[in-house]
């Protein structure tokens, strides 16, 4: 039983990692870092797309001021 426990078990600088525990650490970094990079994707995306609705809406505008300001 010790060599199957010894197979899943390596050893990186000399610290020693469980390949379970390591496989879910690596699994829970990548969804962290997706998770930020979506977050900075959509929001800043939504902004830029916000601004040009904005500007568009402001330009088309007829009789005056269509929109003041938007609203941060």
């Amino acid at each position: 039983m010790s060599d199957i426990d010894e197979y899943y078990t390596f050893y990186i600088f000399g610290i020693k990692f469980e390949l379970w525990y390591f496989v879910l650490s690596i699994n829970l970094l990548l969804f962290i870092i997706s998770f930020i990079a979506y977050k900075i994707t959509f929001f800043h995306g939504y902004q830029v797309s916000l601004d040009k609705t904005l500007n568009i809406l402001q330009s088309n505008s007829s009789n005056g001021e269509l929109i003041d300001s938007k609203k941060d």
